[in-house]
């Protein structure tokens, strides 16, 4: 079983972990959004939360950094669960991200 990612996959380059680049448009787009339905909750559901979105959480969730490269399919760890950050890649402005397609764990259970 192929598994395929739409956006592409960075590298930190100060720690090497993996994310998902969109671009700064997009993650603004995302923020404003999800600020429209925190501000609709009631006090106690808006605890749930860390507060309003900002853009500024759209990094390296491991050290923070904002300086990413493309990842390697073998970076990508099979069954991982990853986090936009934002990347300005020149292709990317022309809406053709890179597709990165892992194939299914060979470690896994065959049985």
């Amino acid at each position: 079983m192929k598994q395929t990612m739409n956006k592409p996959t960075v590298v930190c380059t100060k720690c090497a972990w993996v994310s998902f680049a969109v671009t700064k448009a997009h993650a603004e787009a995302e923020v404003k959004t999800f600020n429209k339905y925190y501000a609709t909750l009631s006090k106690r559901d808006q605890e749930s939360y860390r507060g309003e979105a900002t853009i500024d959480s759209y990094t390296c969730q491991l050290c923070g950094g904002s300086t990413f490269r493309l990842a390697k399919p073998e970076e990508i760890p099979f069954g991982s669960t990853i986090n936009p950050v934002i990347w300005e890649d020149p292709d990317m402005n022309q809406n053709t991200p890179k597709t990165i397609q892992r194939q299914e764990d060979p470690d896994a259970d065959q049985g």
